[in-house]
């Protein structure tokens, strides 16, 4: 089994903010990459109603959480 300190590669089919193929790393944290999936389905269909204010929110929230940010 894989150590908790080691980070692992997560694919997602539905990123928008990644051409196929490329990776993005996280430490394991099964809320954080929940909440990335999430995030990116919510966009998806922010999208496909085509709110623009929100999409940018969303986007704004899942770069927030990939760089870890905490910027309250």
């Amino acid at each position: 089994m894989e150590s908790n300190s080691k980070a692992a590669a997560v694919h997602y089919a539905s990123d928008p903010f990644r051409q196929l193929g490329t990776k993005v790393t996280f430490r394991r944290n099964p809320e954080a990459e929940a909440a990335d999936q999430y995030l990116a389905w919510a966009l998806e269909e922010i999208e496909k109603v085509g709110n623009q204010t929100a999409a940018r929110h969303t986007r704004a929230a899942i770069g927030a959480l990939r760089n870890g940010a905490d910027k309250d």
